[in-house]
């Protein structure tokens, strides 16, 4: 995750061209989801949408759109699963340390 948002940081202020733009935030949107960060990627799937559907690039403009609903389906699988499964307490507990305990290692989850 660092590696992606330092590679993402310096693609943001690079001066894209639209084409490019819009693949830049397609692949932001990924990246965002595959790290859990579906706000984020729905951000970059929304600007990927408008940038392609204002310069009338049709083929990226349903690339993106159908990514969106894609990041959308997939945010609604997992709310469902985290409301079907009851977590005890204790497990919780030490799923959280765990996550405290890689965070301050710098390992990725």
């Amino acid at each position: 995750e660092p590696a992606f948002e330092t590679y993402r940081r310096e693609l943001a202020a690079a001066d894209l061209p639209v084409t490019l733009a819009v693949h830049y935030h397609l692949i932001a949107g990924k990246g965002y989801e595959a790290f859990g960060r579906i706000a984020q990627a729905r951000r970059s799937l929304d600007q990927a949408i408008e940038l392609a559907s204002t310069h009338r690039l049709n083929q990226l403009l349903f690339t993106a759109e159908n990514s969106l609903r894609e990041l959308e389906a997939g945010a609604r699988s997992r709310e469902a699963a985290k409301t079907d499964v009851a977590v005890p307490e204790g497990i919780v507990d030490v799923a959280s340390a765990i996550q405290d305990l890689r965070a301050a290692v710098g390992v990725p989850e």
